[in-house]
């Protein structure tokens, strides 16, 4: 038996890999040999000693690893543990090092096969039940969410993701959407970070597995910690699942089907108690996590035999992105130069367009005050009209909704918002001197609805988004004014969720969550799956307008800014740079409370133009702040 084991992991690595060598550290010492987690480093070669490479995708890249000698007779005394998919972007950087290492083993069939494929042997290394991966225990438990999802973003999750919206907004759901800009602890080896993972687990009845990519590996870490706390997995389709069988301890669906999947077992409790005591029995039962761990420890005794047989004069040579990359850069200086002079030409047209819009819309709407002034009116509004049922009503929360040339849309998302349940609220309309017939739609729903309390305000003169919306607060009678572009949707229960979240944290200045972004009839992605976070504040825009706002805290910092040259978005993230100026934080909702509509309106794409004058020019207005922070490395 090996004297003693390092078992190694790095501290970027996922949270479930982390878990995993934890867990096998611990066994290790249960089978009586010492064992040591050790985070970012390789141990020093000892002779004594067995070097066990937890998840090697997130290990050796990160390592500065400079003297191949010393790591080859490393590998000599390492068994890797690979945990990633073969299909996944950074696996082909393990096969040098699997190539040299003692022993190779993988969580998944797949893996195993392809390393096969580059001749390199190695072993199946079967997941399973480990007590420390355990928050439910097993009986009967309150699961509160319907659905979860945890995993980091990818195009393909947050397309899958967003197509769930209409059948997950009715649920309670907690969809955790990491990246690289999320906070550490997400992805660090914190105790309080992994016990809230599985705590999660152990509340919900359904977990969400979608791949990353095309690749169509089972997850089985993934699987097996859902598993453990009880919570039923519905996965996309995948080989190399068994002996995990579909239908029995897991569900199993083609992607485009996993929403309706999702919506059918949640209509049928006894179904995921079935299903959840099954697989929870049988991981127990049937592949406990100490069998594998044991069948490494057999191999660490067998290592030098191993590594006499398995030496190859042809392995790959070690990764050097650095030198790779370099390479890249001087492949073509000519092109590189010419794609810079491009970039810096288009930026500086950019730059004289957006001059040119702001400056032109800015002033006709001079032209149009001073037109309305010479006819003796000072009030913008030219009407105002109001359903019989406004005057009575006692809101919770008061919806904004400012309207410019929205007639094809504005209606629906009227609609959606008077089909809000469990909240009373009333509707504020500014339309924002619309030249089409978008005031005309939505007095027409008013006419069909007058039990509704929803109320017109037409403006004789376009002011712009920033002074309609102030205009539509400062008529508000509810302590939180919901903002909503006329072109997007709320779901039926996005209101009340987005309620509770701000009522349940005082301190906070409003409260916004997932919004399913789409265009015509085909989901795109997800916005707002990053949490409230002063540094990614200072770094990014990355914060939809559509948010519950707190009307205290919106008077204290003095609404939205009303220079014109913030528009189209950016009078947002000038709005939540002053909540956190002032001291302000948001609640973050990992439900999904809305949908937001990409069509083809051409001035939307003006924001992107000359975004470096826009973010200075936010800076300065906003630079007690971004001094206050220090950008995230």
């Amino acid at each position: 038996m090996a004297a003693a084991v390092d078992v190694v992991v790095s501290s970027r690595t996922a949270l479930q890999f982390a878990a995993l060598a934890r867990a096998m550290e611990q066994l290790c010492t249960d089978l009586g040999v010492e064992a040591t987690l050790v985070e970012d480093r390789l141990p020093t070669a000892d002779d004594g000693r067995i070097t066990l490479v937890v998840a090697p995708h997130d290990v050796y890249p990160h390592l500065a690893l400079h003297d191949e000698e010393a790591l080859e007779q490393s590998l000599a005394r390492t068994i890797l543990v690979c945990c990633e998919r073969p299909s996944a972007a950074g696996w082909a950087a393990v096969v040098p090092y699997a190539a040299r290492a003692g022993a190779v083993f993988d969580v998944s069939a797949a893996g195993v096969a392809t390393l096969e494929q580059h001749r390199v042997p190695a072993r199946r290394f079967q997941l399973g039940y480990h007590e420390s991966l355990d928050r439910w225990g097993g009986g009967e438990s309150e699961r509160p969410i319907d659905v979860a999802f945890l995993g980091s973003a990818s195009p393909r999750r947050l397309q899958t993701l967003a197509a769930t919206a209409r059948v997950l907004s009715d649920y309670t759901v907690d969809l955790r959407v990491t990246d690289d800009m999320s906070a550490d602890a997400q992805r660090r080896i914190d105790h309080a970070a992994r016990d809230d993972r599985w705590n999660l687990l152990a509340r919900s009845k359904l977990v969400l597995n979608v791949h990353r990519d095309h690749g169509l590996s089972f997850e089985w870490l993934r699987a097996v910690t859902a598993i453990c706390n009880g919570c039923v997995v519905v996965a996309e389709e995948a080989v190399g699942a068994g002996p995990l069988e579909p239908g029995v301890h897991y569900v199993s669906a083609a992607r485009e089907d996993l929403p309706e999947v999702a919506g059918s077992l949640l209509r049928d409790p006894d179904r995921i108690a079935q299903i959840r005591e099954t697989a929870y029995r049988w991981v127990r039962e049937e592949v406990p996590l100490r069998d594998a761990v044991e069948r490494l420890v057999e191999a660490a005794d067998t290592i030098p035999t191993l590594r006499h047989r398995r030496a190859r004069s042809d392995a790959p040579a070690f990764p050097q992105p650095s030198a790779a990359a370099e390479a890249v850069v001087s492949e073509d200086p000519d092109l590189a130069v010419l794609l810079q002079n491009a970039t810096e030409l288009i930026g500086r047209q950019g730059s004289v367009m957006k001059r040119l819009f702001f400056d032109l819309r800015l002033l006709r709407r001079q032209v149009a005050e001073l037109q309305l002034s010479m006819n003796g009116s000072e009030d913008l509004r030219l009407s105002v009209s109001s359903t019989p049922g406004f005057a009575d009503a006692s809101p919770e929360v008061s919806v904004l909704v400012t309207v410019y040339n929205y007639e094809g849309y504005v209606r629906e998302a009227l609609e959606s918002v008077l089909a809000s349940e469990g909240v009373a609220i009333e509707v504020i309309v500014v339309d924002d001197a619309s030249i089409d017939r978008s005031a005309d739609a939505v007095k027409q729903l008013m006419t069909e609805r007058p039990d509704t309390a929803i109320t017109l305000i037409q403006q004789a003169v376009n002011t712009g988004v920033q002074r309609a919306r102030n205009l539509g607060f400062s008529q508000a009678r509810a302590p939180y004014v919901f903002v909503l572009d006329a072109d997007n949707l709320v779901f039926a229960h996005g209101i009340r969720k987005l309620l509770d979240a701000i009522e349940g944290d005082e301190k906070a200045a409003f409260a916004y969550g997932l919004i399913e972004r789409f265009s015509g009839h085909e989901a795109i992605d997800l916005l707002n799956t990053r949490p409230w976070d002063r540094e990614l504040l200072a770094q990014a825009h990355y914060i939809d307008a559509m948010a519950l706002i707190r009307v205290s805290a919106f008077e204290d910092i003095g609404g939205y800014v009303t220079d014109p040259t913030l528009e189209l978005g950016w009078e947002d993230y000038d709005l939540w740079l002053s909540f956190a100026g002032a001291g302000y934080h948001a609640a973050h909702l990992r439900e999904i409370v809305g949908r937001y509509r990409v069509h083809d309106v051409s001035s939307l794409t003006i924001t992107t133009l000359d975004t470096e004058v826009l973010k200075a020019k936010l800076h300065q207005r906003h630079a007690r702040f971004f001094e206050s922070v220090r950008p995230r490395g």
